[in-house]
C-alpha cells in the first residue's frame, strides 16, 4: 500500500550526524527527518553527490527553527561537497525554508541546487541565503 510518509511514522530528529575526521561519502541520501537532515561536525569531510527530500509534513516551526537539508558546523574549516541537491514537497503546510544548505566555507561547495517537487511552500535559497527561491515545480535552481 503506497503512501507518503507522515509525522510520527518512523521518526528521527536528524538523518545523519558526522563527528569523525576525514570522513568521505560518495552517494549520500537522507530524507524526511524532523529537523536538520544532515549535521556535519567533523573536520576534513568530503561528500560527492547528496540527495535530500525535506519532510513532506513539516509545519511552520520547521522553517522558524532554521532547519535545513545539509548543515556543516560553523567551526569546520575543511569540508568539500559536490552535487548537492535538496528538494521540497511540503504537502501539509506552506513552509518556507530559508536555505537548503548551510556551510561556513561556501567556496568548498560545487554544483549545489534545489528543486520544488510539488505542493506548497518553497526553499528560499540554495546555499547560505544565496541563490533564487525554488518556486516553480520541477525546475532546478542552481548556484
Amino acid at each position: 500500500d503506497y503512501h507518503q510518509v507522515v509525522k510520527g511514522e518512523c521518526p528521527c530528529k536528524t538523518g545523519l550526524e558526522v563527528n569523525g575526521r576525514n570522513v568521505t561519502v560518495h552517494g549520500l541520501a537522507v530524507e524526511h527527518a524532523n529537523e536538520d537532515q544532515v549535521v556535519w561536525n567533523g573536520e576534513g569531510g568530503d561528500v560527492q553527490f547528496y540527495q535530500c527530500e525535506l519532510p513532506y509534513d513539516a509545519g511552520p516551526d520547521f522553517a522558524k527553527s532554521g532547519f535545513t537539508g545539509y548543515r556543516v558546523s560553523p567551526d569546520v574549516v575543511s569540508h568539500e561537497a559536490g552535487g548537492m541537491g535538496v528538494y521540497s514537497n511540503f504537502r501539509d503546510h506552506d513552509v518556507k525554508v530559508e536555505t537548503a544548505i548551510r556551510h561556513p566555507c561556501p567556496q568548498q561547495v560545487i554544483n549545489p541546487y534545489t528543486v520544488k517537487l510539488d505542493n506548497q511552500g518553497m526553499i528560499m535559497s540554495v546555499l547560505n541565503g544565496k541563490g533564487r527561491p525554488a518556486i516553480d515545480q520541477g525546475v532546478p535552481v542552481w548556484l
